[in-house]
């Protein structure tokens, strides 16, 4: 990875992949690749649905879509159009045997001027091809009037206003008909694609783009028209229907970056920032800025961006009439509104991912890694990742932007010079822990850490405190139990008799037993005890025999020995006390613990049980809570508090509950909001090998 990350000017806009992945199978297990398949058919729906447009036909891409569309509509002479666009709409006017008529833009929304349209309409004039610049609605009502009087068509380029509207009407339904893009760079992408809309349904129109997008072809033995290859395939189709479902999210992700830029640029003198009318719903496809009277101008800071890594992009220039294969036939002087914007304006980074924080997860060799980096990636935060093996030991490694390795957590000093270190150099925002050892050095340690911008995920110091000591949280959860009425669910959930093993009398214990650390993983330094002979081996691996009145056994609880199942249940929680709880049976576990196979299931009283104690503990975020399910009782023991994602927090993200970007939005300063409740199911994981070299 290069010291500086480049920001490019747009960056596509990506579902998770494990959506497109599951329908790109059913693609394969069709083998119905193209030719309006299933998924081409279930987009248009949809798309006419969020459009709020009459009728849709899709394309291959927005050219193909707004040529298809002038030659459906059988145009002949001049059409009016703006030279401030891109370039594919002038070329679809000329490659239908049109003539482009320029008509200047107004210096304010940079649409069409409409004060200028009518003085150049001529009796050849046919079409009026406006465009929707920057998201930025032409006066729609004006230019309808002037083509009625004058019985013009009217054909919108929409391909900046995906999913605007306008005065509550879908910017698709004006004129005649309106072409969208679905380019990679879009609001909205279908990796490439593109649509014609119109108001009211058009059965007519449809028929015909539908025959010219299909080679003019009707039957199989009848080709009608000189058509074209439009169509757009099942893999876009798909990509769509997985865009469309995060749409909203990524509107609201680059009106959050549209939002920075007005406060950090308002007021700024030459500076001159878009303008909003009140009656839009805007998308915020792009920012343009115009430097108009400022001490350097757009080219200049154009350059100095670009030194900074920052690919803004001078969007429109040149003026298309300024173009080498059009300017024999125009003079760019003639439209000089459109001129000068093109010489001023710079249009800015925009995309959902600009407004990310910076990310550092720790010891992504752990189990919960992979799921957490994804999840975090998906949400659109930069992940950056620490271990303390070497990177090619860490698969986890070629997942994140940056990689270090660690020292170890128990050199508390060296370590947590080493976050900082990493937090200053990467310009960290949030720290997720993913092991235990790390979340006490860290919890130790947070003043020299957190800041106004800087914050480790993970619930308050003395919470944590609570949650990694095994017999205060015993204590907690009798507190919970004890205080419920109801006495069925009092009977199905209890906690596990315990004591501090430095205060037990070993000569009258009733074996078995389990002896395990205060504040360990019950999987790390337990031990079982079957019978009082195999003390011995115990106590010589807990205490020093070299040391006189070695107070280990402190630190370390007995239980009765309990049969029965491990079960999990992964918890977030928020400030405002809202809570889920995703229970699962561990079938298969690792020797430390972490789940292979599951069942994840509902169970209203553990759940119940288990929202009371996170509210008693005052956890925040994501935690996971241990269980047996007594063989032959059916009752719940409480074991433990793991106060981090668990290793099978993979389980629950399968299950549908995604409790890491929930709690991401939690330490965000927001609530975790609905993350609607589990599927039951069964649930295992596999190993994939990875060649590191």
């Amino acid at each position: 990875m290069s010291d500086r990350e480049i920001i490019n000017v747009t960056r596509a806009s990506l579902p998770p992949l494990s959506e497109y992945e599951a329908m790109l199978k059913d693609i394969w297990d069709t083998a119905w690749l193209t030719n309006m398949g299933k998924y081409h058919e279930e987009l248009k729906k949809k798309l006419r649905e969020y459009l709020s447009v009459g009728s849709i036909e899709l394309f291959v891409n927005g050219h193909s879509a707004l040529e298809l569309l002038l030659q459906a509509l059988d145009l002949h002479g001049e059409v009016i159009t703006t030279p401030f666009s891109f370039a594919s709409t002038t070329h679809a006017i000329v490659r239908n045997g049109l003539t482009p008529v320029f008509c200047d833009i107004n210096t304010e929304d940079y649409t069409l001027d409409v004060s200028q349209l009518e003085d150049l309409i001529t009796e050849k004039t046919t079409a009026i091809v406006p465009v929707h610049v920057y998201g930025n609605i032409c006066d729609v009502e004006k230019i309808q009037e002037i083509a009625d009087r004058h019985h013009l068509r009217v054909i919108y380029d929409a391909a900046h206003t995906f999913g605007e509207r306008y005065k509550g009407e879908g910017v698709g339904s004006f004129g005649d008909a309106s072409m969208f893009s679905f380019h990679a760079t879009k609001v909205f992408n279908t990796i490439e694609g593109g649509a014609v809309t119109t108001g009211k349904e058009n059965k007519e129109l449809m028929a015909k783009l539908y025959e010219l997008k299909n080679f003019g072809i009707l039957g199989q033995e009848e080709v009608a028209s000189v058509g074209a290859n439009g169509k757009m395939n099942e893999f876009c189709a798909a990509m769509g229907l997985c865009n469309l479902k995060h749409v909203g999210e990524y509107i609201e992700k680059r009106k959050a970056v549209h939002n920075r830029y007005m406060e950090n640029l308002s007021g700024v003198a030459g500076v001159i920032l878009p303008e909003y009318r009140p009656e839009i719903e805007y998308n915020y496809a792009y920012f343009p800025v115009r430097f108009h009277n400022y001490r350097m101008n757009r080219d200049e800071i154009f350059e100095n961006l670009k030194q900074d890594g920052i690919n803004a992009r001078k969007y429109f220039y040149p003026c298309i009439n300024a173009y080498a294969c059009y300017r024999n036939q125009y003079d760019v002087h003639d439209t000089p509104n459109a001129l000068m914007c093109s010489e001023e304006i710079l249009t800015l980074p925009i995309y959902p991912e600009l407004n990310k924080q910076t990310v550092l997860v720790t010891a992504i060799g752990s189990f919960a890694a992979d799921t957490v980096i994804r999840e975090l990636k998906e949400a659109g935060y930069r992940v950056i990742g620490s271990d303390i093996y070497d990177p090619k030991w860490v698969a986890a490694s070629q997942d994140v932007e940056a990689f270090y390795q660690a020292p170890l957590a128990k050199d508390e000093k060296k370590y947590i010079d080493f976050i900082k270190d990493i937090v200053a150099k990467e310009h960290v925002t949030r720290i997720v822990p993913l092991i235990d050892v790390e979340v006490d050095v860290l919890n130790r340690h947070r003043a020299e850490i957190e800041t106004d911008a800087v914050r480790i995920c993970m619930s308050d110091e003395e919470v944590i405190t609570t949650l990694r000591d095994k017999l205060l949280m015993t204590k907690l959860v009798a507190g919970v139990i004890s205080s419920i009425d109801d006495p069925d669910m009092k009977r199905q959930v209890r906690t596990i008799p315990t004591e501090k093993a430095s205060e037990i009398d070993f000569e009258h214990v009733s074996y078995p037993v389990v002896l395990k650390p205060v504040d360990g993983r019950s999987s790390s330094g337990l031990y079982r005890v079957y019978q009082e002979d195999q003390l011995g081996f115990a106590f010589s691996n807990i205490m020093d025999p070299t040391k006189l009145n070695d107070t280990a056994l402190d630190n370390y609880l007995v239980q009765p020995l309990i049969k029965g199942n491990v079960i999990t249940v992964d918890i977030v929680r928020d400030r405002e006390g809202h809570v889920s709880a995703t229970p699962r049976e561990e079938l298969l576990r690792t020797a430390n613990g972490a789940g292979l196979s599951v069942r994840v299931f509902r169970d209203p009283v553990l759940e119940d049980i288990c929202k009371r104690i996170a509210d008693r503990a005052g956890i925040v975020g994501c935690v996971n809570f241990e269980f047996i399910h007594g063989a032959g009782s059916g009752v719940y023991y409480f074991i433990e508090c793991n106060p981090r994602y668990s290793g099978g927090v993979a389980f629950t993200e399968m299950a549908g509950v995604h409790v890491v970007k929930a709690s991401m939005r939690i330490f965000d300063g927001e609530s975790m909001g609905d993350i609607g409740d589990p599927r039951e199911g069964y649930m295992t994981r596999k190993y994939l090998e990875i060649s590191m070299s």
